[in-house]
């Protein structure tokens, strides 16, 4: 993906932009650097997405915003039971939230949510963006 966003970038005349793999539960970044931090549809499948979302703070300048997508596996008992079914395939969600104990999630980390939005499908996406408080 980084390959295709570099292209992307070469062909839409675009130099300011660093394009980096790491670790999202320990940046190589400085303190207060960014003014948005995205991290789409994967905080379900970290092991500690509490130590991601310290770490988007931590990189965040004070009045910065998180963008996170993130997929809710635990809204329902049918929610639930695809999401157990999808592990037998191998894809593994490590975290279940409802669409409400994911938001509590968000601002117990210390984030205020500006804006959300729920996308219903099989297993149901929720859109937050997030100000750091």
């Amino acid at each position: 993906m980084i390959e295709i966003a570099k292209l992307k970038a070469r062909n839409q005349n675009k130099s300011n932009i660093d394009f980096q793999v790491g670790d999202s539960c320990n940046l190589d970044l400085k303190n207060s650097g960014f003014d948005t931090v995205i991290a789409s549809n994967v905080l379900h499948l970290f092991f500690k997405p509490e130590k991601a979302l310290e770490e988007m703070k931590r990189v965040l300048k004070d009045n910065g915003q998180i963008i996170i997508p993130t997929y809710c596996h635990g809204e329902n008992t049918k929610t639930i039971l695809i999401s157990r079914l999808m592990g037998l395939v191998g894809f593994r969600a490590r975290n279940r939230w409802s669409i409400r104990s994911f938001k509590e999630f968000v601002e117990k980390s210390g984030f205020k949510i500006e804006d959300s939005e729920v996308f219903k499908d099989k297993i149901p996406l929720i859109y937050i963006r997030a100000g750091k408080v």
